[in-house]
């Protein structure tokens, strides 16, 4: 396997939200590493285990079962692989890829169908010319975007071993003619002054917090956290060198308010007020305030997820050196990720790979025995098979799924997977006859502003925002595929039944009535769009059986909690947790890698030793994480679960 071309450009130590997440598990081990007093000096418990390997690996069942074919459980293989260790994937569905989905189908002449949704198609008005226009006609339904920041670097570097295509992505269009649509009202975005509340009418809204703006309101909010955290960080010089240790003011600040949801923080009235975290002296907002800044900042219902998550998101979007990144996609579709990794995968595992898709994983149960112990693991298709150590890289409502009464996850294990609930998405594809929306004359005819190229458009009516496809766009065929729709949070909720075969009818009305209002359209614009609909498809990940749900939602208090539980394994060491959920950067493929690295550093830790310095020197450590963290975190879990491991010895899945 080829060297990954370039090492990180910074330690991950020196980010602030790895470096928050480091906060988070030292002081969780300074209040849970177990001590052990045998008539000698007391010595935390990861001492009193030593290096030698405690989890031996059996021979006759070494190889690693990952749970899932997303892009966590392909680059845990990938890693497994790099250091000879077999594997064997099991992926519930047709494809690989997860929540990586590039759809293509728009092009397919025989489609007898107006709206397609997901893999039922209902026969509606037959389609004559669905023909191919351009080999742009493809869409993104889950990650789509990449920002090249030094956190990111690993990604690229996966991009470029993997021999992608980066395309540019624009946030903005380049022309400057997309559109915000609130309570009626229609404005360019390109307005300097677009975000204040009067051009929009919104009521209950202060002439002197309407002047500052949703995003300078919102900076009121998140940046004194963000600093505070950003001064925690240690700081390096140009040759890796530490020139001032990490420290953990920020980490007090911010969880002495991580009690809060974001709308709680902002319009209660909080006898935690500290002035200096308010430096606009704004707070508490008023109510209409709070719904303004969620209405055009953020998605429905987004502002109840805890305090901590908005910092910490603002925190992944922004380059330490405070460059302004550039954003990418990948040509043909974030789907090319995992299937050129598979292909890689194939081409390089011999012996080691093995994957077996359309095989659900129904339960996990650990064994235990004088000489050996191993998990086993069984299939919807009835097989049973044991392993040495297996990783999850399912989401947590997925695992919740199987059958783990058996699996011996402990109390807090349990509460975690039960309770934290994952939000949705929803993204519609519609292909069109022609890319109208580059064309200037057509939209100044109908009554748009101008041509679209790139970037998006934001509405407070149902579809909530409208993307313009960025690749192709210089193409003399562009593509004709618009992201009619994308909606998170209670945005993505009504459209769970409008994604019904029946409602298509309703679906597409819906659509064109918004695009229309969007753009400004006049009633012979209305009639063009109706004609140059040609078919659509809506992928809700809330719907979706193999995700159910899009990212983990967290309320107040629940990440430190879960990722303190969840990077630690269950059943004696041989269970561990990876996924985007289970990582700092939760909702990012950044996440899912850097959680599948520590689940391996993991194995490797309790079972192949000997091969830990030359995988760290290769791949680094994931997010903030040290040997002796990790070392601590599975000592942890050795000590609660021989103190509380129950059950009968044998297997019944055996």
């Amino acid at each position: 396997m080829a060297q990954v071309s370039s090492p990180p450009t910074k330690s991950p130590a020196t980010d602030p939200v790895n470096w928050f997440a480091r906060n988070i598990i030292k002081k969780y081990q300074d209040a849970h590493d177990p001590v052990v007093r045998n008539d000698k000096p007391a010595v935390p418990l990861y001492q009193a285990l030593g290096s030698p390997a405690h989890i031996p690996a059996s021979s006759d069942c070494n190889k690693v079962a990952i749970i899932g074919g997303g892009i966590g459980g392909l680059y845990a293989a990938y890693l497994l692989q790099s250091v000879q260790i077999p594997y064997t994937i099991y992926e519930a569905s047709k494809r690989t890829g997860g929540r990586l989905y590039t759809c293509k189908t728009f092009n397919n002449p025989d489609s007898q169908s107006d709206i397609d949704t997901g893999a039922t198609r209902t026969p509606k008005t037959p389609i004559t010319q669905n023909k191919p226009n351009s080999q742009w006609d493809y869409i993104d339904m889950g990650a789509m975007r990449f920002p090249e920041t030094p956190i990111m670097r690993q990604l690229f570097d996966l991009f470029e071993e993997l021999k992608l295509n980066k395309l540019d992505y624009y946030l903005q269009d380049r022309e400057a003619n997309s559109t915000l649509l609130y309570n009626g009202i229609r404005r360019k975005r390109g307005h300097s002054d677009i975000h204040t509340a009067a051009h929009f009418l919104f009521p209950g809204v202060p002439h002197e917090i309407d002047l500052i703006g949703v995003h300078d309101c919102m900076q009121n909010v998140t940046k004194p956290f963000k600093d505070a955290l950003k001064r925690d960080a240690p700081k390096e010089d140009a040759q890796k060198k530490v020139v001032k240790a990490g420290g953990d003011e920020g980490y007090k600040l911010l969880m002495e308010h991580d009690i809060y949801s974001t709308r709680a923080y902002m319009q209660g009235r909080r006898k935690d007020y500290k002035p200096e975290l308010d430096k606009k002296k704004l707070m508490p907002y008023p109510v209409m305030v709070v719904n303004w800044c969620e209405t055009i900042g953020q998605n429905t219902s987004s502002f109840d997820s805890a305090l901590t998550e908005a910092v910490l998101e603002e925190l992944t979007f922004e380059d330490p050196d405070e460059k302004e990144a550039k954003w990418y996609s990948i040509e043909g579709g974030s789907s090319e990720i995992a299937e050129k990794l598979l292909q890689h995968l194939k081409r390089q595992g011999g012996a080691l790979h093995d994957l077996q898709t359309e095989t659900p994983v129904t339960a996990l149960q650990a064994h235990h025995d004088t000489n050996h112990q191993f998990m086993a693991v069984q299939t919807a298709k009835g097989g049973v098979e044991h392993f040495g150590h297996v990783i999850t890289t399912t989401t947590l409502p997925c695992l919740r799924a199987m059958d783990l009464s058996r699996a011996e996850l402990d109390i807090w294990q349990s509460l975690a997977v039960r309770s934290l609930s994952y939000t949705s998405a929803v993204k519609i594809g519609v292909k069109f006859r022609t890319a109208w929306w580059q064309n200037d004359a057509l939209m100044k005819k109908y009554g748009a502003f101008g041509k679209i190229v790139g970037g998006q458009s934001f509405t407070d009516r149902l579809v909530r925002r409208v993307v313009y496809p960025s690749h192709g766009v210089d193409d003399s065929l562009p593509s004709t595929v618009l992201m009619a729709c994308y909606g998170t949070d209670a945005d993505a909720q009504p459209w769970a039944g409008l994604a019904a075969p029946e409602a298509a009818a309703v679906l597409k009305n819906t659509v064109i009535n918004d695009l229309v209002d969007i753009h400004g359209f006049n009633d012979a614009g209305r009639e063009f769009l109706n004609n140059a609909w040609q078919n659509a498809v809506i992928q809700h990940w809330g719907l979706d059986p193999y995700t159910l749900g899009s990212w983990g939602f967290f309320s107040p208090g629940q990440f430190a909690m879960t990722y303190s539980v969840l990077t630690r394994p269950a059943a004696g060491g041989m269970l561990h947790f990876a996924g985007e959920g289970v990582s700092a950067r939760h909702g990012w493929i950044i996440g899912a890698i850097e959680a599948s690295k520590r689940a391996v550093c993991e194995i490797l830790i309790s079972s192949y030793p000997e091969k830990l310095p030359d995988f760290e020197k290769r791949w680094s450590m994931p997010e903030a994480w040290t040997l002796e963290l990790l070392a601590k975190q599975i000592a942890i879990s050795m000590h609660y679960w021989d103190k509380g491991r129950v059950g009968p010895e044998k297997s019944d899945i055996d």
